[in-house]
This record gives C-alpha cells, sequence and structure tokens, in this order.
C-alpha cells in the first residue's frame, strides 16, 4: 500500500530531525566515541517506510554532518579515529544502496504482480466471452439439429432451409470468433507489417458502410466524406479493419433505425473521420478500458460481441502514427474521432 503524500512528509520530517538529533550527540558526545557516527545508518534503514523519497539525499545529509563532526576532534586525534569514521560514511553509503536495492526489488514485484493481475482478468474476460459466445453458438447448433431429426419424415423444404440456415450461420458466428481470436494473437505478436499503399479513404467507408448492412439491414447510415483527401498513403487491410469495427459497433449497439453519421474532413496535416450514433452509450466507468483487448462494457452482454473490434482498431491506428478516441454519453449515444496523418509514417 502506498503512502500518502502527508503521511510521507511527515515520515521524511522524522527521519530528517532523527539525523539531527544524531549530529548534536555527535558534537555533544567525547570525540574517541566514534559509535555516534555508525548511528546515522539507523534513519538511512529508517527510510524505507518513504517510499518515494531519495535514500541518497538522506545519505548525502549524513555524510555532511558526519564530516561537520570532525570539527569537535582534537588537533591531536589519532588517525584510528578519522579511519573510523571515514568507515562509519562508508557504512552510510552501503546502508544506502542496499535500502535501494530493496526499494527497486518491491516495485518491480508490484509491477510483474500487477502484470499478471492484468492477464489473469484477460484470460476471464477471454473465457467468459468465449464460453458465452460458443456456448450460445452451440445451443443453437443443437437444438436445429434435434427438430430437423425429430422430423425429419415431415419438415418441408421451407422449414429444412430455415434451421439449416440457422445452423450455418451459429457455425459462422463460431468462425468469426475464431478468427477474432487469431486476428488478436497476430497483432500481438506482432505479425502485421505496414504496407502503405495509395488508398482512396472513402471509397473503403463506403465498401465498409455496405458490407455492416449486410449484417444490420435497418441500420440508418449517413456518409459525408467529399471533404476526405483522395487518396491517402495507408495500409489497405488495416484501414478496412478500423472503419468495419468502429461502424459495426456503432451499427450493433444503436437500436434499428437510429441515426448513424459518418463524416470525414482534413485537419493540418491529418484526415479526419467521425462516427456518431445515437445507441445506448458507454458508461463512464468503462471508457477507459474500451480499447482493452476482451474487454465489453457492463451494458453490453445482451449483444453478441468478442471485445476485440476497438482493440484491434486503435492497435491499427497507433501502427499509421492515428489516434482514435470515444466520447459517449450513457443512453445518448457516441461519438469515436479517427485522425489519421496525410503523410506516410516512416517504419
Amino acid at each position: 500500500m502506498q503512502a500518502s503524500p502527508l503521511r510521507e512528509t511527515g515520515l521524511s520530517i522524522g527521519i530528517g530531525l532523527s539525523i539531527l538529533a544524531i549530529f548534536v550527540f555527535d558534537i555533544i558526545v567525547a570525540p574517541d566515541d566514534v559509535s555516534i557516527a555508525f548511528m546515522y545508518t539507523i534513519p538511512i534503514f529508517a527510510s524505507i517506510i518513504a517510499p518515494h523519497r531519495s535514500i541518497y539525499g538522506f545519505a548525502m545529509l549524513t555524510t555532511a554532518l558526519s564530516l561537520a563532526g570532525l570539527v569537535t576532534m582534537p588537533p591531536d586525534a589519532g588517525i584510528s579515529l578519522y579511519v573510523n569514521r571515514t568507515i562509519a560514511i562508508l557504512m552510510q553509503w552501503i546502508a544506502a544502496a542496499l535500502v535501494t536495492s530493496r526499494r527497486n526489488t518491491e516495485q518491480l514485484l508490484h509491477q510483474n504482480l500487477h502484470a499478471e493481475q492484468l492477464k489473469t482478468e484477460r484470460q476471464r474476460r477471454f473465457l467468459d466471452i468465449a464460453s458465452h459466445e460458443i456456448g450460445t453458438s452451440l445451443t443453437t447448433i443443437d437444438g436445429q439439429a434435434f427438430r430437423l431429426a425429430r422430423r425429419r419424415a415431415v419438415i418441408a423444404p421451407a422449414e429444412m432451409s430455415e434451421r439449416s440456415g440457422k445452423i450455418r450461420g451459429a457455425v459462422r458466428h463460431i468462425q468469426a470468433l475464431i478468427r477474432h481470436i487469431q486476428l488478436v494473437a497476430e497483432v500481438e505478436d506482432e505479425a502485421f507489417r505496414l504496407q502503405h499503399t495509395d488508398v482512396s479513404l472513402a471509397a473503403v467507408i463506403d465498401n465498409c458502410v455496405a458490407h455492416v448492412k449486410e449484417t444490420y439491414p435497418q441500420a440508418a447510415i449517413t456518409v459525408d466524406t467529399a471533404a476526405l483527401p483522395a487518396t491517402l498513403k495507408l495500409d489497405s487491410f488495416m484501414i478496412c479493419q478500423i472503419i468495419e469495427n468502429i461502424v459495426s459497433n456503432a451499427a450493433k449497439y444503436s437500436p434499428p433505425g437510429a441515426s448513424i453519421s459518418i463524416a470525414g474532413s482534413t485537419d493540418g496535416d491529418h484526415a479526419i473521420l467521425i462516427v456518431t450514433d445515437k445507441g445506448r452509450g458507454i458508461p463512464a466507468d468503462d471508457l477507459e478500458n474500451v480499447f482493452a483487448v476482451y474487454y465489453r462494457a457492463q451494458n453490453s452482454h445482451d449483444v453478441h460481441g468478442t471485445g476485440v473490434g476497438l482493440y484491434v482498431a486503435e492497435r491499427f491506428t497507433t501502427a499509421h502514427g492515428g489516434t482514435i478516441a470515444i466520447d459517449s454519453q450513457l443512453g445518448v449515444g457516441t461519438k469515436l474521432t479517427l485522425r489519421l496523418p496525410l503523410m506516410e509514417i516512416p517504419l
């Protein structure tokens, strides 16, 4: 647990006062009592409880006061007194090095623990999504296959076509889930390399909108890309993934017929794409995590999804040297802003 700034300040003041108290004793006691100089190591070791303060700062202070304590030495002091005080100063710096090493080890352990916690949370999210999505599809396949077998003698061709279509749809859903998982693995392994070509962003948007409307035919999507440049240097595969994931998300989480607008423009040396919907919106607590892999907002579990789309979109956008930002209000809608550089970013 991290100490509060006020508590840390109090600890630092306490350690500083203890060092000054030792200095007072140092100039009061007999000069041949070198144990006082070794006592400076005690507050240095104690400084481990103030994790954000400089250990070496305390060591510099104790060294300065140890040297100042030499003024109490009589002129005829033996060489052994100076040697012992030198050893005491060396011990102060050894103590500072040991405490610093301890701090660094603790920090590394905390970082590793945090990384493991994130990994565990990610695995949990993946298992939740996979079990739900695959389980739902398998339930559909099992149910339709059971009805086909049960009514095989009297089933009409139209019913056969309908039920087989549901089975094939469930299979395609599982196949899409597998493709998403494979895509995440390839993104994380950095298997993709930017292949810049002249790409018409407007044409990509039109194609993606047409594809999204096949899945969500009631989506009311309007497109205005007249202000976009004719072409940009982009990776065609990546930009298709970015646009389709963004637009399909807008359609997926919007009610049928709700307005979805796509507006393109330029701003200085960037092309801007703003996708606005009037869907369910994203809870404020979820906004900071929407680009995490396999993460789904609290209000999205009634809709099929893998929590992969925005993660891939963000990673591919970053690879282009661009940015992607989300502004959303629960129950009102979501605005996503994509910024892509007009010039090719050197690899």
